[in-house]
């Protein structure tokens, strides 16, 4: 968490050694990746690779997830009274879960051979910009009632 709280307030001592943390670390995995297959084989070496990456993508996953819960509650409570927070927290949290239900399942039906998930990932790319849109617009219109 201390970590996280230097990154946050922007420290470029802090980041410029995560960032060369995270090159020498592909450094030297990609260094030891030919002796590892010539001692394990190339199946042994995937299957650990594979199951790193899956790992990695549950912690990142799980951090993105644990930011979002914590600005979501923040940024509400930026702009509304606080009786009004805890209810409409729920009430976001509605088409939240709803859009975690139903993301897999779209993008299953955009998906095809010939295109990938070309369709799938435009429509999350507009909807990303859309939200982003529509926080901006919040912010700017919260300010001109503060004024």
């Amino acid at each position: 968490w201390i970590l996280i709280e230097w990154i946050h307030l922007g420290k470029p001592s802090v980041i410029g050694a995560v960032v060369s943390t995270i090159y020498a670390s592909s450094f030297f995995v990609q260094a030891a990746i030919p002796r590892l297959v010539a001692r394990y084989g190339d199946e042994r070496v995937l299957a650990v690779a594979f199951v790193a990456l899956a790992l990695c993508f549950v912690l990142l996953f799980g951090l993105g997830n644990g930011m979002v819960t914590i600005v979501k509650g923040t940024a509400i409570a930026m702009y509304v009274s606080r009786p009004l927070n805890a209810s409409l927290n729920g009430a976001l949290g509605v088409p939240m879960a709803l859009a975690r239900a139903t993301a897999p399942w779209l993008m299953g039906v955009l998906w095809s051979a010939e295109v990938g998930y070309r369709w799938g990932l435009g429509l999350m790319t507009a909807l990303g910009l859309l939200a982003i849109s529509a926080l901006w617009w919040a912010q700017s219109h919260a300010r001109r009632f503060t004024n």
